[in-house]
């Protein structure tokens, strides 16, 4: 049995750290929301229609390979804003995907306070895999940006009926190894489901 994880949460709350040790300890590919962006940016400017398209594209494209391909899994990151419209129908495209290919789609919701991401903006694995990242003023002003202009964790009046389940951790009291140990166990109860 296949299974999608979304990683979802604010700026540097931990997604890609947590996706890497969920990956070392199942098995699971990660397919981090950089490695699009990363890709892109050096052609078209992050936000534009072009990049919008292309890394939507990518993305989609890499993800129906994934169901082709008969992976055993895929971890993907991403940063929500729950109240887009535009994102909420993009996460239904690609949970679409997943579903028709038969995979369990678990959602993994991270939190973490603006201060504690503010010290992890410019951690070294985060500088590593991901160039945008390297201008810590700027990566800082949008971080604190896109706190102001998005919700990127969820409330009481979200749902997530794409979902099989939706976990949330807060990756200030959990450490990335714990976090992805407690994600891996939901994992094989998920399986065990189906």
């Amino acid at each position: 049995m296949s299974i999608f994880v979304l990683i979802f949460g604010p700026s540097a709350v931990g997604k890609m750290t947590v996706g890497q040790e969920l990956s070392r300890a199942s098995g699971i590919p990660l397919f981090h929301n950089h490695r699009t962006i990363d890709a892109i940016v050096p052609v078209f400017e992050f936000g534009s229609a072009p990049y919008k398209q292309l890394v939507a594209e990518i993305r989609t494209r890499v993800f129906e390979e994934a169901v082709t391909g008969r992976l055993p899994g895929l971890i993907f990151t991403y940063v929500w804003p729950l109240d887009s419209p535009e994102s909420r129908s993009l996460i239904q495209q690609w949970c679409e995907i997943f579903r028709k290919g038969g995979w369990s789609i678990v959602f993994v919701e991270l939190r973490a306070s603006l201060k504690v991401r503010l010290q992890r903006n410019s951690s070294p694995n985060r500088l590593l895999n991901k160039s945008m990242k390297r201008d810590i003023q700027k990566s800082e002003y949008l971080l604190r940006k896109n706190d102001v202009e998005w919700r990127a964790n969820s409330n009481a009046l979200d749902r997530f009926d794409e979902a099989d389940v939706h976990m949330i951790l807060d990756t200030e009291r959990t450490e990335p190894k714990e976090a992805a140990s407690e994600i891996n166990a939901c994992l094989a109860t998920v399986s065990a489901r189906r």
